[in-house]
């Protein structure tokens, strides 16, 4: 039981944005949470709902990486309409997380990339990297 707290917490903490807004559930819980309540209570969605909802706003269509390092058990979106930002969330177990973040504004040019086919690119590291 205790394992199991450790590892809810675990998982919920080593996120780089643990804020959620308090419009979206209600992270209170009197027993450990499974991934899935824990990224609903983060407003969170099904991956295809939160990609729909970005290409419509964005009128584009989203094309995935055909391969991650792994297998994901979980796949969860987010797509906040304010700052036209997607977060998708590939999961295995809490020590293989795959993180893809979208926005429609490019960052400074020193992190902007071309790419051998040819098409632009922008990149940056995961805060989560550093620490």
């Amino acid at each position: 039981m205790k394992k199991s707290i450790a590892l809810s917490l675990l998982i919920f903490f080593s996120f780089t944005n643990t804020s959620f807004a308090l419009d979206c559930g209600n992270v209170k819980s009197k027993k450990p949470m499974n991934i899935e309540e824990i990224y609903k209570a983060m407003c969170f969605e099904k991956m295809d709902t939160a990609i729909k909802k970005f290409e419509e706003k964005t009128k584009s269509n989203l094309s995935l990486p055909e391969k991650i390092p792994f297998k994901a058990k979980y796949r969860f979106g987010k797509f906040d309409e304010k700052l036209d930002l997607l977060k998708l969330v590939f999961i295995k177990d809490h020590k293989n997380i795959f993180k893809i973040q979208l926005n429609t504004e490019p960052f400074n040019e020193p992190y902007n990339y071309t790419l051998k086919n040819g098409k632009k690119a922008f990149i940056i590291d995961s805060p989560e990297k550093n620490q």
